[in-house]
């Protein structure tokens, strides 16, 4: 469960990894604002996050596109499967008990009209969240440069806030880069808008994070 009853249910979640994009060992810990460890996400691979995702979405598009969300016990509690159309990347999200709840869409732009927004800081191309068809929310950012991003929905109203940050520890001899995100959903979201929210950090980073790969997600 994602609602109000399930192991995400906090108000503010934290997503952290340290490994990059492209690191076989890729892991997310997901985090309340106490830093006490609720779940992980994993890229699918050959053990529990392929069994998961496939039997979520009912076929296997690769160990690259698909990801699993588990809870502190292990058990499944969203996956998330991503398909490219040329310029259009969709992440389809589902619960844990294979209920679909929405999509998170990313469209592209052309390469002249990422240039032309570039020199004019124009807002960034946001993520969509489209339940039956319908875009019920979208992520607005200032720039692609500018951490904090907002959550609207159809109505223009807040429905989340999403904050992305940096930082470096040493592990060993050598320093690391943690990739954050802090997330706070706003009191009236329940699913499966809440669903997609929890999932957004997540396709964020892989479809628009600054390390990102086209060899992780499409």
């Amino acid at each position: 469960m994602v609602g109000d009853e399930g192991p995400f249910s906090a108000a503010v979640l934290m997503f952290t990894r340290s490994e990059g994009l492209n690191s076989p060992r890729l892991r997310w810990s997901i985090l309340d604002q106490q830093q006490r460890e609720l779940g992980s996400a994993l890229l699918q691979g050959k053990g529990a996050a392929a069994k998961a995702t496939r039997y979520l979405f009912g076929v296997d598009l690769g160990s690259s596109n698909q990801l699993a969300v588990f809870d502190h016990g292990g058990s499944v509690v969203l996956g998330l499967a991503a398909r490219r159309d040329g310029r259009v990347t969709t992440i389809h999200v589902a619960r844990g008990d294979g209920r679909h709840l929405g999509a998170l869409v990313h469209h592209r732009p052309g390469i002249w009209r990422a240039v032309a927004d570039t020199f004019k800081h124009a807002p960034a191309t946001p993520l969509q969240l489209v339940v039956n068809g319908s875009v019920v929310g979208a992520v607005h950012q200032d720039d692609g440069t500018v951490p904090e991003m907002v959550v609207l929905d159809a109505a223009g109203n807040r429905i989340a806030q999403v904050v992305r940050s940096q930082r470096r520890a040493m592990h060993g001899p050598r320093p690391i880069v943690h990739h954050d995100y802090r997330l706070e959903i706003a009191a009236p979201a329940t699913d499966p808008v809440r669903g997609l929210l929890i999932a957004l950090p997540l396709a964020h980073d892989l479809v628009l994070g600054p390390d990102r790969s086209d060899s992780v997600f499409p």
